[in-house]
C-alpha cells in the first residue's frame, strides 16, 4: 500500500495560466516526489477525481473492506490510467479477495507504468510464489 494520493498532489490554477490553442486553461500540478505536471482542466479533473476514490479506497482497505476498496481502485484507475500507485493498491486489495490472477494483472500493469515500483515489484513476486 502507499499513501494517500490526494495528499501528495498541490494543484495550481494561477490567474495568468497560460493558453493552449482550444483556449482550456493550462493547469500546473506539483506531484508526489516534487514533479511538475501540466495539463488542461480537463485531464486535473481527472486526476482529482482519482485522487478522491484513492483516498475513499484506502480507507476502505484499512476497514477491511476489500471487495468495496478494490471497487474504488478500479474506478480511480479509470480517471487515473497511468498511475501504478493504484494499479498496485488494486492488485492489493485483489490478493486480499484470494483474486489471485486479477492481483498479479493489476501488478503486471503496475509495472508496465513504472518498470521500478518497488512495492508492484515484492507484491508480485509474493503473489506469484503463492502458488508454488
Amino acid at each position: 500500500m502507499t499513501g494517500a494520493l490526494a495528499a501528495s498532489f498541490i494543484f495550481l490554477v494561477l490567474p495568468l495560466a497560460a493558453e493552449n490553442t482550444y483556449n482550456e486553461k493550462v493547469v500546473i500540478v506539483i506531484g508526489p516526489h516534487r514533479e511538475v505536471i501540466m495539463g488542461s482542466e480537463l485531464e486535473m479533473k481527472e486526476m482529482r477525481l482519482a485522487a478522491g476514490h484513492f483516498d475513499k479506497a484506502q480507507g476502505l482497505y484499512q476497514e477491511g473492506r476489500y471487495s468495496e476498496a478494490a471497487a474504488q481502485y478500479e474506478i480511480a484507475a479509470r480517471h487515473e490510467p497511468l498511475s501504478a500507485d493504484i494499479f498496485n493498491n488494486l492488485g492489493a486489495a485483489y490478493s486480499c479477495l484470494g483474486q489471485r490472477k486479477k492481483a498479479l494483472g493489476a501488478y503486471q500493469k503496475a509495472l508496465e507504468l513504472d518498470p521500478r515500483h518497488t512495492a508492484a515489484l515484492s507484491n508480485l513476486r509474493k503473489v506469484s510464489d503463492e502458488k508454488k
